[in-house]
């Protein structure tokens, strides 16, 4: 038998330190399939784990506290 390179979509490469087992080759196929090969990463524009909440949800129950408006994010 050869040595094990694919399984299951799982990559395996072997080293002196062990096995790395990762899933490169699917990750990159998914980005492929969805047409994302060209989009360049960015940061997150708002913070992290912010809860939103739809206009009409605001406009029945009101809020606890006041939240800020968001503006438009700034271009490079």
């Amino acid at each position: 038998m050869r040595e094990l390179r694919y399984f299951l979509g799982i990559e395996f490469a072997r080293s002196k330190d062990g096995i790395l087992m990762h899933q490169r080759k699917y990750d990159l196929q998914l980005v492929a399939d969805m047409g994302l090969t060209g989009a360049k990463p960015v940061t997150t524009p708002m913070p992290q784990n912010r809860k939103l909440t739809t206009a009409e949800f605001d406009q029945h129950i009101p809020p606890a506290h006041e939240d800020q408006s968001l503006g438009y994010p700034a271009r490079d």
